[in-house]
């Protein structure tokens, strides 16, 4: 096992619970660069005020999977299909966890930088009940070279992810276009809006895989993570997007939106919908646009950016 640390981080959070912090360390597997190490550990700064319901989670890019863990026996995991764990009572020592991760089709992983980036969630109590959640991103860099890589779609997806798709706003006449399936880069972004008929697109946020619609009442935008797992929410308020539970989103939430509007293109076949007046057509070449008048399609975006 090597003994240097490619990525590390130490998160202190004052006067939760009297924790000292979150301590996340990630490594090569010795002999397989294609395998990493993941060290996560909490421990207090004193023992006054004990931790309860202690809760974390990961959650693994689709191209990420779990090899093997070394988790302490009084963590219960929530199931086979998730890194969701909890320990009811943190004992005075803290509690440290071990999990080793497989990046698959690490044949692709060469030349340019490749980004991966693993959400994690942490929750707990003190002995009054009051709560605190912290949100961190374990990030690391390997390098890819394939042109022609698709992200695979990950089996506990969420139920309204689409790999490549549109979604159309008939209030403001905006067009959202995601390609999360081509974009292998986390930095580089995968959804893009147009108020022009794809005349000119804007980037949205790298964290975006896939955009959902705006609630039917207050106009906020939801859409999935590029873990293709967790939902964001983009605050009108505060003008940025946050995390939202998944409990959240299917109890208050999914009712809200017009899925309707979502048009994926699963397969390199032609395929038209028409939104009004304006059709918009994906095939293996594109995203072809013309008006219902017109008789030529006209190429607005090539999948592969």
């Amino acid at each position: 096992m090597a003994t240097n640390s490619i990525w590390t981080t130490d998160v202190e959070i004052l006067g939760i619970a009297n924790l000292t912090g979150i301590g996340i360390a990630v490594w090569p597997f010795t002999g397989q660069i294609n395998v990493l190490n993941i060290s996560f550990q909490v421990t207090y700064n004193n023992i006054e005020d004990l931790a309860y319901n202690v809760l974390w989670e990961y959650f693994l890019p689709p191209f990420v999977t779990l090899q093997s863990e070394i988790t302490p026996l009084d963590a219960v995991k929530f199931d086979d299909n998730s890194l969701k764990y909890k320990i009811s009572k943190l004992q005075s020592n803290g509690t440290s966890q071990n999990i080793t991760v497989l990046v698959n089709n690490y044949k692709c992983f060469y030349g340019d930088s490749f980004n991966i980036e693993i959400p994690f969630k942490l929750y707990f109590e003190n002995s009054a009940a009051s709560s605190w959640n912290s949100f961190q991103v374990i990030r690391n860099s390997l390098k890819e070279d394939c042109k022609s890589f698709r992200l695979p779609i990950d089996q506990n997806h969420a139920t309204e992810y689409y790999g490549r798709g549109l979604y159309w706003d008939d209030i403001s006449s905006q067009i959202y276009l995601c390609i999360n399936q081509y974009v292998t880069s986390f930095q580089k972004p995968a959804c893009f809006s147009s108020q022009n008929d794809g005349l000119s697109w804007q980037a949205m946020d790298v964290r975006i895989a896939a955009v959902l619609g705006h609630h039917t009442s207050n106009r906020e935008l939801y859409a999935i993570h590029r873990n293709q797992k967790l939902y964001l929410m983009f605050h009108n308020l505060f003008k940025k997007w946050l995390v939202l539970t998944n409990n959240d989103f299917k109890k208050d939430i999914v009712n809200q939106l017009n899925l309707s509007k979502i048009k994926p293109y699963k397969e390199d076949v032609e395929y038209n919908v028409t939104f009004g007046t304006k059709q918009w057509m994906g095939n293996q070449d594109g995203l072809h646009f013309k008006n219902l008048t017109d008789s030529t399609w006209i190429r607005r975006f090539k999948w592969n950016v």
